[in-house]
């Protein structure tokens, strides 16, 4: 793991994918530069997903301590809007997103309340 964030560290943050932010932002490296990445990658796909399951990106975000969000103040409401539209999905999406919904979201936002 240690290698891969080493490598991973070295790219361009423009050239990163799914997968590398998800691992990076896990490991807790350069969020200040990263998570705005990752909003963004989620603002098109909610579910944006790397090589774990769908809505991992969400997932890795949402896990995030609370003390990471004091510092983004503007990108914790974007994460939060993110989440609480998940919440508020149209029944015929349910099935689809359950699963992030139901994981992610319930550890995940506890940080991300007012």
């Amino acid at each position: 793991m240690t290698a891969t964030v080493r490598e991973l560290r070295r790219k361009l943050t423009g050239d990163l994918t799914v997968e590398d932010m998800r691992l990076l932002i896990r490991q807790d490296v350069g969020l200040a530069y990263l998570l705005p990445l990752a909003v963004e990658a989620l603002r098109a796909d909610p579910l944006s997903e790397g090589d774990m399951y769908e809505g991992d990106l969400l997932a890795a975000v949402l896990t995030r301590d609370a003390e990471v969000w004091s510092g983004l103040p503007e990108l914790k409401r974007e994460v939060r809007s993110l989440g609480m539209h998940l919440l508020g999905c149209p029944s015929h999406h349910w099935n689809r997103r359950r699963q992030v919904v139901t994981t992610s979201l319930p550890r995940g936002w506890p940080c991300l309340r007012w």
